[in-house]
């Protein structure tokens, strides 16, 4: 005799003459909850990883830049690391290092790094009772990591996965989340999800530099689990990742403001995507959803919905119908009609209003190859140049007479100033007797820039010296009449 089924679910009544905490094989086709996870192909395993907050309707894909750097054991090519203040506990580190810092090498492994989408770091001034400035969309919070790789031999791909909790600079495996999350160690401070924007780390730059965005839009795979997964080798010495993105809350998404289909076409073209795909097959495909939705909550198996109402969310009990006029009833009459109409037809729109990033990088090395073999996109070290300057004109200048055959200081001078001239549009007065003191005149003031002072201040008048504020008034007249004591 089989032993008898365990209900993965919980909470269902067991069929007569079964134990409380167990179902006879027999009787599982008389369980409606078992019924619905087996037309839903959902294990008790997978359904333990379920995660309620996320929106399972159609989505609009946005493909992202993703790439990868290989560094192979005992790699010693020294990397100069770039963090920001957010790689501190308390959000205070100390940022970036000196020029010319000698690098480290970069422990051995694959190191992941996708840059968000360009809509998502442009921006308006934000002007705001407490300071200026540049309001960013929020990025996406959670970013799952898959590789994939083919044992030699093997008819299956090895699937090894991570999930990035990037508010709070969290890196945890896809097997133990979400309930590792608690205990993993974070890489940074946490930030909210809304103030999670291209601009986070103090600088525009902040989210496309890896050492500041580690866990959060970057990932390093140490590949320790290569050698017990292929211990033959991997076929191609190579290996696939695909990373994809989203909001923890629905409502930063883009595309949560897409309320008609209007506003959708109105929502892409300010974010400048384009939907190639008609919405031809969409309304079927979410009437599907909307039909697996009512199975998984048969198993209480439940996902957010951002356009169904809280039941909770109600307006408080209106005054007894005998105290209230009759055009009072009449309408209180219609609010209910309207709030039980909306309960039983609320129907989610056909069109997206979710994205999802997404991206890969294919044919990353597992190995050292052969330098001539290898393909490498970064530039080579000895073709690379470095120049400082006070402002745009002199790196600019510092690296372009560097092409010219100067045979000394005063004629790599002249070329600065000839560039100088044309960015400063002074080209026609270089040669009057003042051409040459509007150059260096406009040299000098491109030196210096403006920094916002705010909307807000406080002005005090102080009277005297004494050094009391000015009282305005007859009271005040008269303080300041009077001479200050010494």
């Amino acid at each position: 005799m089989s032993e008898p089924f365990a209900d993965p679910f919980g909470g269902a009544p067991a069929p007569p003459g079964a134990a409380a905490s167990a179902l006879d094989p027999g009787e599982l086709v008389f369980n409606a909850r078992w019924a619905a996870a087996t037309k839903l192909d959902l294990d008790a395993g997978t359904i333990a990883t379920w995660d309620r907050g996320l929106v399972r309707d159609s989505r609009l894909l946005v493909p992202i830049d993703v790439q990868a750097l290989f560094v192979p054991e005992g790699g010693d090519e020294p990397m100069v690391r770039l963090p920001s203040a957010l790689n501190a506990p308390d959000g205070q580190g100390a940022g970036f290092p000196a020029p010319f810092t000698a690098g480290t090498a970069r422990p051995a492994g694959v190191h992941l790094q996708w840059a968000p989408p360009d809509a998502l770091l442009r921006g308006r001034l934000d002007v705001t009772p407490d300071r200026n400035r540049l309001g960013l969309a929020a990025l996406p919070d959670r970013w799952v990591v898959l590789r994939l790789l083919t044992p030699a031999g093997a008819t299956t791909v090895a699937v090894r996965g991570w999930v990035l909790e990037a508010d709070r600079a969290v890196q945890v495996d896809l097997g133990d989340w979400p309930a590792g999350s608690a205990a993993a160690t974070p890489a940074g401070a946490p930030v909210a999800p809304a103030a999670l924007t291209g601009a986070a780390g103090g600088a525009p730059t902040w989210a496309v530099t890896y050492d500041s965005v580690e866990q959060r839009f970057a990932l390093h795979d140490p590949l320790d689990d290569v050698a017990q997964l292929a211990p033959n080798g991997v076929a191609g010495d190579a290996a696939t990742y695909v990373v994809a993105g989203w909001w923890s809350d629905a409502s930063l998404d883009p595309l949560d403001a897409a309320n008609d289909a209007d506003s959708l076409d109105a929502l892409l073209h300010s974010l400048g995507w384009s939907a190639v795909t008609p919405w031809v097959d969409t309304p079927a495909y979410q009437r599907s959803q909307d039909d697996v939705a009512v199975r998984r909550a048969a198993v209480n198996l439940t996902s957010a919905n951002r356009f169904v109402l809280d039941p909770n969310d109600r307006p408080p009990p209106a005054p007894p119908v005998a105290d209230q006029p009759v055009s009072a009833l009449t309408s209180q009459i219609r609010s209910t009609l309207a709030d039980k109409a909306t309960a039983a037809f609320a129907a989610t729109p056909w069109w997206p209003h979710a994205t999802l990033l997404h991206g890969s990088v294919y044919g990353v090395p597992l190995r050292a190859l052969d330098p001539v073999l290898a393909v490498d996109n970064r530039p080579s070290a000895d073709g690379l140049r470095v120049a400082l300057g006070s402002h745009d004109d002199d790196v600019i200048g510092a690296l372009a007479v560097g092409g010219f055959a100067t045979s000394s200081d005063e004629e790599r001078r002249d070329t600065e100033r000839l560039l100088g001239a044309f960015t400063g549009q002074l080209l026609r007065e270089i040669g009057s007797p003042d051409g040459a003191v509007a150059v260096e005149e406009h040299e000098h003031d491109i030196a210096f820039g403006a920094l916002p002072g705010g909307i807000r201040g406080d002005d005090r008048f102080l009277a005297g010296q004494s050094g009391t504020p000015l009282t305005i008034g007859r009271a005040g007249r008269a303080a300041a009449s009077r001479p200050a004591r010494s």
